[in-house]
């Protein structure tokens, strides 16, 4: 599966508009697009988590849990500072989006697969606030 230029950035609005719906649907939590809403990302993965239990570790929920979340904080980036969406197939069996702005890449989803699988402490929150301050920096 080939993904790029226009098809691909649509694809990402469109998923970070079911993170919304999602959110609302399953937990009752509004998320209005703001920088200030990235914050209620990190408590949805952890609800998600517990939701799932033991199935959290399908790989279905993990795609689309991580594909979800993280188009919804990189879309609040691209509004933000701009940058494209990036379909990385290098690795066959797992391939990866990313943020790409300038000279970063970013992995939001996979911020997000690190949270919900392997990191409970980790934050999807920083790691923005991170990308932002990188790309800033930069400019």
């Amino acid at each position: 599966m080939s993904l790029s230029g226009s098809n691909l950035q649509q694809l990402m609005a469109d998923t970070a508009q079911d993170a919304a719906a999602y959110a609302a649907e399953e937990f009752s939590i509004q998320l209005d697009h703001s920088v200030a809403s990235i914050g209620l990302i990190d408590d949805l993965i952890l609800s998600a988590r517990d939701k799932y239990g033991e199935h959290v570790h399908d790989s279905k929920i993990i795609f689309t849990l991580c594909n979800m979340f993280g188009a919804y904080v990189g879309e609040i980036y691209r509004a933000q500072y701009g940058g494209s969406w990036v379909y990385d197939e290098t690795k066959a069996t797992s391939p990866s989006v990313f943020l790409q702005h300038g000279d970063y890449t970013f992995a939001f989803p996979g911020i997000v697969y690190q949270r919900l699988i392997n990191d409970q402490n980790l934050s999807v929150r920083l790691y923005y606030e991170e990308a932002v301050a990188n790309s800033i920096t930069k400019q």
